[in-house]
């Protein structure tokens, strides 16, 4: 059975845990930072697809932001294709610096955690 009396994040355990991880600050402060950053980047390529379906295929700017879609009216609104491209090769940017962030983070924490056990 669960007991009624624990919360959701334990700053006690947190505390102890930190005594551990305080030499290595800048593994921590940097594992955590992109965990941040890639929890805000990861949405994106999902939205561009969006973007792609709805301006690119549908010719519906309804859903997309006013400022982006002033952005995206600097293409001409015939070129259908030219806006298709100029999506993907956004999402294929962002894909390329989500995966090197990814890998950054991955070794990051790895390396504080075996940094920690020994």
């Amino acid at each position: 059975m669960s007991d009624p009396q624990r919360t959701l994040f334990d700053f006690k355990v947190f505390r102890r845990v930190y005594q551990f991880v305080k030499p290595y600050k800048s593994f921590f402060y940097l594992a955590l930072f992109l965990s941040l950053l890639l929890a805000a980047i990861s949405p994106l390529r999902g939205l561009f697809i969006q973007f792609t379906i709805d301006k690119g295929l549908k010719n519906d700017a309804s859903r997309i932001p006013a400022w982006l879609n002033q952005w995206f009216d600097s293409i001409s609104q015939n070129d259908a294709v030219r806006f298709i491209v100029l999506i993907s090769v956004l999402q294929i940017a962002i894909l390329l610096i989500e995966t090197l962030m990814r890998f950054v983070f991955t070794f990051s924490t790895a390396s504080l955690g075996q940094r920690v056990i020994r």
